[in-house]
């Protein structure tokens, strides 16, 4: 008798044995993942390839990213991205939070609803598109730096030349995106658009409004007018007063190079008081009237286009 205890208690000191080193085990494997505090490369990021999955646990892979990575260089609403920009190469590599619920119905949480192959882009030899969301997770932004000291649009609402419009409001963009401005200049023409989708047609009509004494810059107007015919004018060349709220857009080259466009959006059309507006902003300035040859002016029966 006194031997069979001795034996169970043989066994049972083994088993609590066993379920320790299990325990300690299972510890360790659940021990959390530090972020990766050193350099990071583009071997690095090419390297992290198959680090998360797709519908995987968000907190899960962020931390395993992080592991490999470190801290995302950039946090852009639901997406998080690492870069590293060398020369005209930059390697760049994304993943998209989503709700879990679009997946699994009713259930709570996140998952990761894009993981981006990592990918090293040159300048001018690769997709435009990729090396200029590259370069901004990178903190690098597109075309020439803001003038912190820009002037911002008109206060009083008086128009400004067509001729300085582009590069003011591109040098002072975050100042005058979105503000209605009015533009003095002379009207190049008028372009309509027309765009379908199923039965659905979709039309647009864009003006292109000229400085008073030269052909360039040009500045695109998008008027407000949907019908099917464009608004009537007096004629080319003839004075305007457009006034409409600033689109300042990026674009990129083939070869990779990046800018900004300025533009009008939501725009009207004045003709009748372009003439009298044209010859304040002349005697202000104290240079010439545009001659009517110059820029002929609306007929006196000509109505602004709205």
């Amino acid at each position: 008798m006194t031997r069979n205890v001795l034996w169970l208690a043989v066994l049972l000191v083994g088993c609590g044995g066993g379920d320790g080193a299990s325990s300690a085990s299972a510890s360790a494997s659940a021990a959390p993942l530090t972020p990766f505090t050193g350099k990071l490369t583009k071997e690095r990021i090419l390297e992290a390839k198959d680090v998360v999955t797709l519908l995987e646990t968000w907190e899960t892979s962020l931390a395993k990213m992080e592991a490999r990575l470190g801290k995302p260089t950039r946090v852009k609403g639901e997406e998080f991205g690492w870069a590293v920009s060398e020369g005209d190469t930059c390697t760049y590599v994304t993943i998209e939070k989503g709700p879990r619920s679009e997946y699994y119905k009713g259930e709570p949480g996140f998952i990761v609803n894009l993981a981006m192959t990592p990918m090293s882009v040159k300048k001018g030899d690769g997709p435009v598109m990729n090396y200029r969301e590259c370069l901004e997770i990178t903190g690098v932004e597109a075309g020439p730096p803001e003038d912190p000291n820009a002037a911002p649009p008109p206060a009083d609402g008086s128009p400004m030349p067509v001729a300085s419009f582009t590069d003011a409001a591109i040098k002072g963009r975050s100042k005058w995106k979105g503000q209605r401005v009015k533009l003095i200049g002379v009207l190049g023409g008028i372009q309509t658009n027309t765009t379908t989708a199923g039965d659905t047609k979709f039309v647009s009509h864009d003006a292109r409004l000229l400085p008073i004494d030269k052909d360039e810059p040009t500045v695109t107007c998008t008027l407000t007018e949907k019908g099917d015919e464009p608004p009537k004018t007096p004629g080319p060349r003839a004075l305007v007063v457009a006034e409409g709220k600033v689109k300042v857009s990026e674009y990129v080259t083939l070869g990779g190079d990046a800018g900004f466009n300025a533009s009008l959006e939501e725009c009207t059309l004045d003709f009748e008081s372009a003439p009298a507006l044209a010859k304040s902003a002349a005697a202000a300035s104290g240079s010439a009237a545009p001659s009517a040859s110059a820029a002929p002016t609306a007929a006196p029966s000509a109505k602004p286009a709205k």
